[in-house]
């Protein structure tokens, strides 16, 4: 990228084209779990159905953008998946250029001898492509929430920090409305826009940097709120989704493991269950390392005879550490695993400043040394395939066995089906954890031909070959028992 800003037409169709290249194990794996709930309440009540209400909590969100994409998916291609995964992984590619448009703009009045700058923004963006904290929501379906409302969000963000202009605190505040029309998660957006008018923007003294800030971002704030105001009454409640409990229930303990559990996952991959680690262990290294790292790179720019204790690049580190916390706040109630993908969504938009410092952090620290920085990258790359590969084979499954099902009620009508060992998860990878019956009915598997399906258990799983004892059973008149063991719903009595 040069010193030349990464807006360009060819350096944004190079992020689509690698993020289309990374995707390549999962463009043609098939929906799973709550992918179909959303599709089924689109194709049977209409673009708008996913609202609210439905009687599952899935459609309790108010997220118009993400049911108009899934529509606009399904009048082109029907079921097949190839469509709804090539427009995540096109977001996703957005998403990675628009994190190297704003670290460039971060540093475009960084000190002009400073070391490494132009290397930022490009490594930034391509940080936070091959992320291996990643998977989950590029290759979910239903996370593209996420991704749009990353992109929106850092699209208003580079426009904000691009030019204090009308014209782009407008444009700014549109792909705003944008990002919230995708997920809730954008309510974080106009605190980042304040805090960067305080701490990266700002002059002069404590109260005139705050009254700075607060007479450039209010018009931000009011969306927000006629944003909550209308969301709520689109819903009929305030909260909505997975309920205020859940979202809005005080439990500190939990609060701080998924504070350290995002932390880490945002700079380092999984950690597989054959490394028999107790949980406490990369929490503490993360605790003792990361404040050391944050530090260093403050005092390292501020030795420098460029630099000063004005210098922006402290300034960034601060601002992102920050904006990290802020916008992990949101979900600190969501549980996030560091031994599989579950959750990773949460962490999509914390990640973009994790990237920007550790873009910062690896080109302060190795400079020219381009081989340790390339080794980093790979083991980013490789741990996100690996990811990948896990969410391609729970889509396969998932097909699978709703072929599986096809096949037994062919020729046969159903009175009732009776499923056990459901697959939940395939390592991470949702297969069924809501959706089944949903997928059922969308592949033509019509209450003429089953009249009930009845799910007895779910069971995660970490192979697709892994076997369950039979069931205890007992048959009645007109139903069908199916057993999930060795990769297919396998009939086991009638």
């Amino acid at each position: 990228m040069g010193n030349r800003p990464p807006r360009t037409l060819i350096s944004l169709a190079a992020c689509i084209a690698a993020s289309i290249l990374l995707c390549l194990p999962i463009l043609n794996a098939n929906l799973v779990s709550d992918d179909w709930v959303l599709l089924d309440a689109v194709v049977h009540k209409g673009v708008w159905a996913a609202w609210g209400g439905g009687g599952h909590e899935m459609l309790g969100f108010f997220r118009p953008l993400i049911t108009l994409t899934l529509w606009f998916n399904y009048q082109i291609g029907g079921l097949n998946p190839l469509g709804y995964h090539l427009f995540n992984a096109v977001v996703h590619g957005i998403c990675a250029w628009l994190v190297g448009v704003v670290a460039f703009l971060f540093l475009r009045n960084a000190a002009p001898r400073h070391q490494g700058s132009g290397l930022i923004p490009a490594l930034a963006s391509l940080i936070f492509l091959v992320h291996p904290s990643h998977a989950e929501p590029v290759a979910w379906v239903s996370a593209r929430g996420d991704l749009m409302a990353c992109a929106f969000g850092l699209a208003a963000f580079a426009l904000w920090i691009h030019s204090p202009k009308i014209s782009n605190s407008i444009l700014a505040g549109m792909c705003l409305i944008a990002a919230l029309l995708a997920k809730e998660s954008a309510i974080v957006v106009p605190v980042f826009l304040f805090a960067f008018e305080l701490i990266v923007a700002g002059r002069g003294t404590h109260g005139k940097r705050v009254g700075h800030a607060l007479r450039r971002t209010w018009p931000l704030f009011l969306i927000l709120i006629i944003f909550m105001v209308i969301r709520a009454m689109a819903l009929g409640h305030a909260v909505g989704g997975y309920g205020s409990e859940r979202i809005l229930g005080i439990h500190p303990l939990f609060w701080a493991r998924n504070l350290a559990a995002a932390t880490f996952r945002s700079f380092m991959p999984i950690i597989p269950h054959s490394f028999d680690w107790p949980d406490w262990i990369p929490f503490f290294l993360i605790a003792i390392s990361l404040p050391i790292c944050v530090i260093y790179l403050i005092l390292r720019h501020l030795r420098q005879s460029d630099a000063s204790p004005q210098s922006l690049v402290p300034r960034l580190i601060v601002f992102c550490s920050l904006a990290f916390v802020v916008s992990v706040v949101p979900v600190l109630n969501l549980p996030l695993s560091i031994r599989n993908s579950e959750g990773e969504r949460f962490i999509y938009l914390p990640t973009v400043f994790t990237s920007i410092m550790l873009a910062v952090f690896l080109a302060s620290t190795f400079q020219r040394k381009y081989s340790f920085i390339l080794t980093g990258i790979l083991l980013y790359f490789m741990a996100l395939e690996l990811s990948f590969a896990t969410w391609g084979m729970a889509g396969r499954l998932s097909g699978n066995l709703v072929g599986d099902l096809r096949t037994i009620v062919d020729s046969r009508t159903v009175e009732r089906l009776d499923v056990y060992n459901l697959p939940d998860h395939l390592r991470g990878a949702y297969v069924f954890r809501n959706g089944f019956v949903k997928a059922a009915r969308l592949n033509g598997i019509t209450p003429e031909r089953i009249k009930e399906i009845k799910i007895q258990n779910v069971q995660p799983i970490q192979n697709v070959n892994e076997k369950f004892e039979n069931p205890t059973l007992t048959a009645s008149p007109g139903t069908i028992s199916i057993n999930y063991s060795e990769g297919k719903l396998k009939e086991i009595s009638r």
